[in-house]
């Protein structure tokens, strides 16, 4: 495979990848929406998998392995894995806490360079 023929598979995982991750942000929102918030739990772990070689890749990058975004993602899981159920507060706990996880997620798609806009409009990178 010569360098363009790499280049061009490269970009188009990134573009497969972006399209995945749009349609589990759709399903999040649209069961959030409905409270299906035991179902959220699963798409935002499809979510996470998805981005988990950028987070992996974040932590090299920067050189952090305590505290770095695994380490953060592990206790937001914790924290939601320690949830009961049998409380009374359960449903506004989790809520929140799957809150926090989406948005450490799509922090972690924005700093892959996977989402949001912080290249200006008329950069163009596929000349």
């Amino acid at each position: 495979m010569d360098e363009k023929e790499k280049t061009i598979s490269v970009f188009n995982e990134g573009v497969a990848q972006i399209q995945r991750l749009d349609n589990i942000w759709k399903d999040l929102r649209k069961n959030r929406e409905a409270g299906n918030l035991e179902k959220c739990k699963w798409i935002l772990d499809s979510a996470e998998v998805e981005l988990s070689d950028d987070i992996y890749k974040q932590d090299d990058e920067n050189e952090e392995k305590e505290d770095g975004y695994q380490s953060k993602l592990k206790l937001i899981n914790a924290e939601i894995n320690k949830l009961k159920k049998s409380d009374g507060n359960y449903l506004s706990q989790l809520y929140t806490l799957l809150i926090k996880k989406e948005m450490f997620l799509r922090r972690m798609q924005r700093l892959a360079g996977k989402g949001g806009k912080d290249r200006p409009a008329d950069e163009d990178e596929m000349d």
